[in-house]
């Protein structure tokens, strides 16, 4: 039964107040370093076979000390990377929630796509049938750690489920959380998802 790790990148500063997307340079602050090297000790007993990464710099950040604890090579596979948000790159959170447009994210997002970006249906698309390759190639036994972002994560986690993609964001993918599928033929198990270090009693929907 080859299963899967979904792991979120670490903290940034970006983390909250903006969306980062695909800008380069965003790496992990130091509470991010301290959640990554925290993740790589709670997952250093799990057989990791293989540990694939975001190409954006936060994803690789998060992976280098689970790569150093395990002894394995970071492969970087670009449908783990985070969703085109188009125009709204690099803008504030507080600003864009007073956008029309915004609340489509989370009302209807099986109809949105960002401007000038992706889709959150092509987005849940890619990376479903990159894990489906990743397990499709693996052995019986393997354990494959996937680093990305939280929408990606969480399309997936939605998919995996039989979720409407409306409802998607209902599930809450925290920085440096390890979420986990199980794979055994056409059965998929689903679950922990969001293991964390921190558990935090009140959360921002952003």
């Amino acid at each position: 039964m080859p299963s899967i790790i979904l792991i979120r990148h670490g903290e940034t500063d970006y983390v909250g107040k903006r969306l980062a997307g695909h800008l380069p340079g965003i790496h992990l602050n130091q509470h991010g370093v301290l959640q990554a090297e925290q993740l790589a000790a709670r997952l250093s007993a799990l057989p990791i076979t293989a540990l694939y990464s975001s190409p954006i710099d936060r994803a690789i950040d998060t992976a280098a000390p689970l790569a150093r604890v395990r002894g394995l090579k970071i492969n970087i596979l670009t449908p783990l990377t985070e969703i085109n948000v188009g125009d709204w790159q690099g803008k504030s959170i507080p600003y864009l929630r007073r956008l029309k447009r915004w609340r489509e994210t989370h009302e209807q997002p099986a109809r949105f796509s960002f401007p000038n970006g992706e889709s959150f249906v092509d987005k849940q698309k890619v990376m479903c049938e990159t894990l489906m390759q990743l397990v499709a190639n693996a052995d019986s036994n393997d354990v494959i750690a996937c680093v990305s972002h939280a929408d990606p994560i969480k399309l997936c986690l939605a998919y995996f489920l039989d979720m409407d993609l409306n409802n998607f964001q209902r599930i809450a993918i925290d920085p440096a959380s390890a979420s986990f599928l199980y794979f055994a033929g056409s059965q998929i198990r689903v679950g922990p998802i969001n293991l964390v270090e921190e558990i935090t009693a009140n959360r921002t929907i952003r």
